[in-house]
């Protein structure tokens, strides 16, 4: 081995080597939990609307809080949880990412 170029991790025990097809169905459940969280932002601040309630002040930016507790989650407990937890870890890259982009809309005034 040489010094320079450093230990080799890709055989370290903690590294987990997923297949083409379980990294593809992994994005796939991220994707769509964060698409559906904004359609259901959208459509719960319609209603809203539609009852001549006003918009709650504030919302979008603990949207954005939300979004980056449940990111910060995510990267916790993908270094820390095993393959076994994939299914909790992609909801809540998902639900980060929608809840971030759900803040988004509505600060754009998209929502």
């Amino acid at each position: 081995m040489n010094a320079a170029a450093g230990p080799d991790d890709s055989n370290r025990p903690g590294r987990l080597r997923r297949s083409p097809r379980k990294r593809a169905v992994r994005t796939c459940r991220i994707l769509a939990v964060g698409a559906v969280l904004p359609l259901l932002f959208s459509l719960s601040q319609s209603l809203a609307r539609a009852r001549g309630q006003a918009p709650v002040p504030g919302l979008a930016a603990a949207f954005g809080v939300l979004g980056v507790l449940f990111l910060a989650r995510a990267a916790a407990t993908e270094s820390s949880r095993g393959e076994e937890f994939d299914t909790q870890k992609d909801f809540l890259w998902g639900a980060g990412l929608g809840a971030l982009a759900a803040s988004l809309l509505r600060l754009a005034g998209l929502v």
